[in-house]
């Protein structure tokens, strides 16, 4: 189990996640 690679894919996800929602309110 990779602790570093877990942390990243859950920052990924949730930048990923305010990304859109900034996206979605821009629109």
């Amino acid at each position: 189990m990779n602790l570093t690679h877990l942390c990243c894919t859950i920052c990924r996800l949730e930048v990923r996640e305010r990304w859109e929602r900034t996206t979605y309110f821009s629109r």
